[in-house]
């Protein structure tokens, strides 16, 4: 596979980028949580903060095609890629998962939605009709999606042939409005499946473009940006295009020149996926307690315990369980920050 020379060393922009998504995804959960318990409507300014969620899958889709484009189409590669990937998304989820599906066992009415779970998609974050007990990891049954993707295209040589297939798929049952199964329908074929693909199509790009085009990406994800803000009902998997045109624009920026980037953004960075996972549990928790108080202080203990509790189960659990389980030939003093090769 075309290689221009770009190293496969972490980018530290993505990183920054992982760690603003993950803080605009802690504003607008804070904000709904808030309005919820102290009876106010101002966490509808921070609707916006659900775009981090595409970001996300953006990124997903560059980082596997950064990461594993090259790997050999061998049984061993598949297998270590297959490995990397699972013990990347569970050995962090289960113990959240396992005490939401305890607490939702223990206390029935704990959602104040009375929300339905299944045991499936619960436990191995398979598509199924049920959601997840994490009401967060709707997200996660898209990476596991994704990763099998990849996992059966690139190995098989047939990447690209399946990735246009799905995306010719996924733009079908968009367009036509088809009646399927709620497995189909809220997962493999729903259109946020583009912005994975559109990840992938960025870090191909990124082998193949020389650094000085890096404006280019940018602005036509700014004109992308633009697009979904004009137009009324706009699908956010627009935003996700423009965030692919950013994506790549910071990448190969990167390569040719350095950008400062404070150390607290790149730790952030490093702790989004903890940050995503316990965030949004706690703050139901913290709002309970805090909503008579009234909205901004509820609003405050949300965003601060969401991210102080994130960051501590990122440096007390998920990087010394993920050091256990990662093969001592794999390990680094940078392991951390290498997070966002992950």
């Amino acid at each position: 596979m075309a290689n221009d020379g770009h190293p496969h060393g972490p980018l530290l922009t993505l990183q920054a980028g992982r760690g603003l998504a993950a803080l605009a995804v802690v504003l607008h959960h804070a904000g709904q949580a808030s309005d919820a318990f102290a009876n106010n409507n101002l966490g509808e300014a921070l609707e916006w903060g659900a775009n981090g969620v595409d970001f996300f899958f953006v990124l997903s889709g560059f980082i596997i095609y950064f990461v594993h484009g090259s790997d050999p189409g061998t049984t061993e590669a598949a297998r270590s890629y297959l490995l990397k990937r699972l013990r990347r998304i569970f050995v962090p989820y289960y113990p959240v998962a396992l005490a939401m599906i305890a607490a939702y066992l223990l206390v029935p009415g704990l959602s104040q939605a009375n929300r339905d779970w299944g045991w499936l998609t619960s436990l191995t974050l398979l598509p199924s009709a049920q959601p997840p007990a994490l009401s967060v990891a709707w997200t996660l049954v898209f990476e596991i999606c994704f990763y099998l993707f990849f996992l059966i295209g690139h190995f098989s040589g047939t990447l690209r042939v399946l990735a246009a297939g799905w995306a010719f798929a996924v733009c079908l049952a968009w367009v036509t409005h088809i009646a399927l199964p709620k497995a189909l329908s809220t997962y493999l074929l729903n259109p946020l499946v583009l912005e994975f693909l559109s990840g992938m199509t960025a870090a191909w790009l990124f082998r193949r473009l020389p650094s000085r085009m890096a404006l280019w990406p940018a602005l036509a994800g700014a004109a992308l940006w633009a697009l979904y803000l004009t137009i009324p009902e706009a699908h956010r998997v627009l935003m996700g295009l423009a965030f692919a045109g950013g994506i790549l624009s910071a990448a190969l920026l990167e390569q040719s020149s350095r950008i400062p980037i404070p150390r607290a953004l790149l730790l952030l960075g490093a702790a989004s996926y903890a940050i995503y996972l316990v965030h949004n549990p706690l703050m139901s928790l913290v709002a309970r307690v805090f909503g008579p108080a009234g909205w901004s202080l509820t609003f405050a203990a949300c965003c601060f315990s969401g991210l102080a509790v994130g960051l501590a189960y990122h440096l007390l659990y998920e990087i010394p369980a993920l050091r256990v389980l990662t093969p001592v030939s794999r390990r680094d003093s940078s392991f951390g920050k290498a997070c966002v090769n992950e």
